[in-house]
């Protein structure tokens, strides 16, 4: 999903050192080879925002002070399966009729399908798929929509081979690492239920944490808290959400459809010794609403921007801007959970309150859960 309309889903990257405007150079020289020229091997580089066959990467073309928008393509030529099958099922059909025989030696089967192979892959369309990218130059983040950890490690390597800029995954354990110097390797697991049967986790999950500790925080206390530059907004949290916890028994549970934070069934699955592991987040300032569905990976998938009516569409720069006031009012509020979670005595304290909290959760009627 492109940046510049729609509600579009990413992952947030970092870089240290400042790139400056010399960089699209970069990304130009690392430009995609002509669609015309693909082969039977894929072909791969960077592409203009405006679409997956745009070769013109310019300043003039790509860069919005501060934000460099990009396309990156990988294209083929892919033989559909069922297609492929079905010839390699006639030529293989074809030659035992030819030899005699009831059934080939699977050498022989292996030489028909890369025969088939050879043959049908020239005549396929090519097939192009892209990565949507923002590079701020201003923040050092990137957000692209790599959303599978293979795509997210593959576009690593691509952006560190054109740019030397090595790439951080702003996942819970970097961003602990980065914005906090907290290591969740140096923390114990937490648990949130009192149930004695249920085994601890082997690690900390600090995702899933933080997104159960969201989850209580809003109900016994309040979604208010004041961002980064002191302004004062609110969070909610809705359904569908999803809970997991390795061990016996389910390990992903998905609650959808009615009230599912306010059900039996989320106070069971806490009780269980589950956490939140993705989650409905709605964001609020004085004057505008975003929303998105979040995971304890901090992928962020289909963030709907606030829209003022009466102003029209927001421009490119206005929606960049309100994207990156999510992201920083998210990471914002992971930052004042680790506060919590790295001093023992507060997060001891914190946990407790959290056990009776599920306790109570757990036997609350569907329609009771909320306490605020």
């Amino acid at each position: 999903m492109a940046f510049d309309s729609g509600n579009p889903s990413f992952r947030v990257f970092w870089y240290k050192e400042p790139m400056t405007e010399a960089v699209i150079g970069r990304f130009a020289d690392a430009i995609a080879p002509d669609i015309k020229t693909l082969s039977t091997s894929p072909i791969e580089g960077w592409m203009s925002w405006r679409h997956l066959l745009d070769r013109e990467i310019t300043p003039e073309n790509c860069f919005f002070i501060p934000w460099l928008l990009l396309n990156h393509l990988h294209a083929e030529r892919k033989v559909p399966k069922p297609l492929f099958r079905a010839y390699c099922k006639l030529e293989e059909a074809a030659e035992m009729r030819a030899r005699g025989l009831e059934s080939l030696p699977r050498k022989l089967k292996a030489e028909i399908k890369e025969r088939v192979m050879e043959a049908l892959q020239p005549e396929m369309p090519p097939t192009l798929t892209g990565i949507a990218t923002v590079v701020n130059f201003s923040s050092h983040f990137v957000y692209a929509d790599a959303m599978k950890q293979t795509a997210a490690e593959a576009f690593m390597k691509c952006f560190k081979e054109t740019t030397d800029h090595g790439l951080a995954l702003m996942t819970p354990h970097n961003v602990a690492l980065l914005r906090k110097q907290v290591n969740d390797n140096d923390l114990e697991p937490a648990v949130f239920t009192a149930d004695e049967t249920v085994p601890p986790p082997e690690r900390c999950n600090l995702g899933q944490e933080f997104l159960t500790w969201l989850w209580f925080r809003w109900e016994t206390r309040s979604g208010d808290f004041d961002s980064r530059i002191g302004e004062r907004c609110q969070y909610m949290l809705e359904g569908p959400v999803t809970f997991f916890n390795e061990g016996k028994g389910a390990h992903n549970v998905v609650l959808r459809n009615g009230l599912p934070l306010q059900s039996r069934e989320a106070g069971a699955a806490l009780l269980c010794g589950k956490k939140v592991s993705k989650i409905a987040f709605t964001l609020a300032d004085t004057e505008k609403v975003w929303t998105a569905s979040v995971d304890a990976e901090f992928a962020i998938r289909s963030l709907k921007l606030p829209k003022d009516k009466e102003a029209g569409p927001p421009t490119f720069q206005e929606r960049m801007e309100l994207t990156d006031k999510f992201v920083d009012a998210f990471f914002f509020l992971f930052e004042t959970f680790l506060v919590d979670r790295a001093d023992g005595k507060v997060w001891k304290r914190t946990e407790k309150e959290m056990k009776e909290w599920v306790n109570r959760r757990a036997t609350l009627a569907d329609g009771d859960a909320t306490e605020h």
